[in-house]
């Protein structure tokens, strides 16, 4: 919802956004409540600031952004962590915020039309670029709140979470949004937001359609999130995957060249490590920094590490003792749909994977250990789901041991396929593969 305001005495936009998402995961019901409002400029369409709150599960994570022609300074806070990062705008650049999806002109647009903005991400507190395309006009689709049937743009939006396309209406208003995983947002009231299954939005599936001959779709949710994402692998059958030992698979992200990845898993305990004070190198040093959702400078999180560790030298004995205590001290819990901080993790020891791998870490990093998030696969009952876990340096002919604070020891099999790894951040770039990925296993094996 747009309407004119003002900002510190200037004449502003100000943009209202409101997301509830229901969604089962793994039979669990998971709500996530996202807000947003933004003022910007009436003319040039440039952002001033930015609230932004997502609640989940009880917790909350909010930032604020205030833009400058030259920076963004961001303000994360999430349980007792506050973190503040200013981010550089390169000269010249156009800036948009995350809620902004599709052209941004109201001008009649033409077949062909390009625009490519930075875009503002609260979560991963970072600027990303966004492109958008037109691909097709005069578009038609059923507005859900009205029934009426209306001539849309159809506008492919690519960043470095994915893909979306966009059916906008002639004031650059998104009446449809189809995005990746599967997912689809509709222009509605609340009524029908609040009552999903009586939506009855319908859009043209095939661009060269004409008005009167959109393709009819009901609203029709996968019942379980995790399920309907899960990859099936061809080839070889996966079994056992907790004691696989080798995996070599091809994976291949919609047309894209496929590639062929071979994961061995590490023995436990392993040859041999480094003394903890040893580990500090070029190589390994951003992996000691505190980061967006670490809070390793909060005194909870070093005392608490320090305490786990206490007179522990060596790496890899430390580690288990880590590995151990997230272990035991966290509770599985799925409906906390959103990224939080590992301060409110430690406080609050409940979670997912997700709070697992950023606990884990932040507690590593706290006591001198590289560690890094992982963000990928994981083989289970025949098939590959979504999942995040860490992987700390600990020297000697290992380098870097992967940790999954989820599983009861410290073997971790090879089903665990990374496919990116670093900072809490890291996770959020698996939107862009998640339903767009096939894997075919090429050898499997449960021994050395």
């Amino acid at each position: 919802m747009s309407s004119s305001d003002n900002w510190r005495g200037q004449r502003a936009t100000l943009n209202v956004s409101e997301t509830v998402t229901k969604l089962t995961i793994f039979g669990t019901t998971v709500e996530q409540d996202v807000s947003s409002q933004s003022w910007s400029d009436p003319e040039t369409g440039a952002p001033f600031y930015q609230n932004f709150r997502i609640e989940s599960g009880g917790s909350v994570t909010l930032v604020t952004a205030l833009f400058t022609p030259s920076s963004i300074t961001a303000v994360l806070k999430s349980g007792k962590e506050t973190t503040t990062k200013v981010i550089p705008i390169p000269p010249g650049q156009k800036i948009v915020v995350e809620d902004t999806e599709g052209m941004t002109s109201t001008a009649p647009l033409k077949i062909g039309d390009t625009e490519s903005d930075l875009e503002f991400d609260p979560i991963s507190l970072s600027l990303d670029s966004q492109v958008s395309h037109v691909v097709a006009l005069d578009i038609p689709v059923k507005e859900a709140k009205d029934g009426q049937v209306h001539a849309t743009d159809e506008v492919v939006v690519s960043d470095p979470q994915g893909s979306a396309t966009a059916f906008q209406d002639n004031t650059a208003t998104p009446v449809l949004i189809i995005m990746p995983a599967g997912l689809y947002m509709v222009l509605t009231d609340e009524g029908h937001a609040l009552d999903p299954r009586s939506l009855e939005s319908s859009y043209a599936l095939n661009p060269t359609s004409s008005p009167g001959n959109e393709h009819e779709e009901s609203y029709d949710p996968a019942p379980d999130l995790a399920i309907a994402t899960a990859v099936s692998p061809s080839g070889q059958q996966l079994h056992d995957e907790r004691s696989l030992m080798h995996l070599t698979v091809k994976l291949t992200v919609r047309d894209e060249t496929p590639k062929t990845v071979t994961e061995n898993a590490i023995p436990v305990p392993p040859a041999g490590s480094l003394r903890i004070d040893q580990l500090n190198s070029s190589e390994t040093a951003p992996f000691l920094l505190g980061a967006p959702y670490l809070s390793i400078d909060d005194p909870t999180i070093i005392s608490t590490s320090h305490s786990i560790v206490g007179t522990e030298t060596d790496a890899y004995k430390a580690v288990k003792l880590l590995h151990d205590w997230v272990y035991s001290h966290l509770t599985p819990e799925g409906q906390l749909g959103l990224p939080r901080s590992a301060s409110d993790i430690c406080a609050n020891p409940e979670g997912v994977c997700r709070d697992y791998a950023v606990l884990y870490t932040a507690l590593a990093r706290a006591a001198g250990i590289p560690t890094k998030i992982e963000a990928g696969l994981v083989g289970f009952h025949g098939r590959f789901y979504y999942h995040a876990w860490a992987s700390s340096f600990i020297g000697g002919s290992i380098g870097w041991l992967p940790v999954d604070a989820t599983l009861p020891t410290m073997f971790v099999d090879a089903s665990h396929i990374s496919l990116g790894s670093g900072d809490p951040t890291v996770m959020f770039s698996l939107a862009d593969v998640i339903g767009n990925m096939k894997v075919e296993t090429l050898n499997t094996r449960n021994s050395l």
